[in-house]
């Protein structure tokens, strides 16, 4: 029996401390320490009230069901889920938050059921009984503690709950609450705030940064996915992932075809050594084609001061055989240092004779 153990669990997922714990149960700082140290056990008249505090049965209390709690939480959510009515809905996921009143997930479920309600009701009451108890369940969710994704996730609704209603300040208040390790929902919650508020400039404003942020993060995590999959020899998948990170690089072609240029010569010429590796000459020909299509570009554009900034840091080409070369400044790259790499590779290939004819 680990009730020491699960006490100190239960109680960090409330975030409480030893101190609030005990004053909660009128005992002392160093009784609960010692609970959870196992050095002694709680009277027996205890245990009811500690599966109270927790919101817990005192099965789980004592460990019993702490390998099915999560499972059986997963079936409520299930069966709700499935049930194909937003009433029907309302009524399992009370029921199972009946059974697990510390569930920060049955409650979000749940709150988010009754915004439902909230949308399809035609009764007045119904409608407005309906969003405080989704509010004040959201309220509960973040008072249970416990996985900060859950917590995130009530905050979620709880935003939700306030844009639908209208109450903005509280629902932007709600969003920026929302961690750091869940940024994306954060984005997408305080995209939807100021939009539906109708703060056009500020959702201007808002959405141009953060767009800009997300596609860097997306086409940064595809170089990192096709790198691995080099190193590893999966060329195929290598290629996959190169080719769709150069498609991100040229989604904002449009109206400024200089941007990110820079990352665009990094992705071409990884690929190129994709296509190399492979032995296949014409996806690798095409690759540096489009490496020196870029590279064209730089000079010119270089010297905007809207001009990437990325402009003014060093490249390293994997592929330049010259060590003198291997460290170049984008208005300064010369395309030719890097096909010489390639020449013994195409050899006698007419297609390779045409490119450097007139290059």
């Amino acid at each position: 029996m680990n009730i020491g153990k699960n006490i100190f669990t239960l109680r960090r997922e409330k975030r409480w401390t030893q101190a609030e714990l005990a004053e909660k149960l009128g005992v002392s700082d160093q009784t609960v320490s010692k609970w959870e140290n196992e050095q002694t056990a709680p009277d027996v008249s205890q245990f009811p009230v500690l599966a109270r505090l927790f919101g817990v049965s005192i099965d789980r209390l004592f460990g019993y069901q702490s390998h099915s709690y999560d499972e059986e939480v997963e079936a409520i959510l299930k069966a709700a889920d499935a049930c194909g009515s937003t009433r029907r809905e309302i009524e399992l996921l009370t029921d199972g938050l009946a059974r697990y009143p510390n569930s920060a997930k049955l409650r979000t479920s749940l709150a988010f059921s009754l915004l439902m309600l909230y949308r399809i009701s035609e009764d007045g009451e119904e409608r407005r009984s309906a969003i405080e108890r989704a509010v004040s369940l959201c309220g509960e969710a973040l008072q249970t503690g416990g996985d900060p994704r859950e917590l995130d996730e009530a905050m979620h609704m709880l935003c939700r709950i306030r844009t639908e209603i209208g109450d903005y300040e509280r629902a932007k208040e709600a969003a920026e609450r929302i961690g750091p390790e869940r940024h994306l929902l954060r984005v997408l919650d305080l995209s939807n705030v100021l939009y539906a508020g109708g703060d056009r400039d500020a959702f201007a404003v808002f959405a141009a940064d953060n767009l800009y942020e997300s596609w860097y993060a997306a086409q940064f995590l595809l170089d990192e996915m096709t790198n691995d999959a080099f190193k590893a020899g999966e060329l195929d998948r290598a290629k996959a992932y190169g080719e769709a990170r150069m498609k991100l690089l040229s989604v904002f072609d449009a109206g400024c075809a200089d941007y990110a240029a820079t990352d665009k010569l990094f992705a071409a010429e990884r690929l190129a050594r994709i296509a190399k590796a492979a032995g296949d000459r014409g996806a690798c020909l095409d690759a540096l084609k489009r490496f020196d299509a870029v590279a064209r570009q730089i000079p010119a554009v270089a010297a905007s001061p809207d001009f990437h900034a990325a402009a003014r840091n060093p490249l390293f080409f994997g592929a330049a055989t010259d060590g003198g070369i291997e460290e170049e400044y984008m208005s300064e790259v010369d395309p030719q240092v890097l096909f010489r790499a390639f020449d013994s590779f195409f050899g006698s290939d007419p297609g390779w004779r045409a490119f450097r004819a007139n290059d």
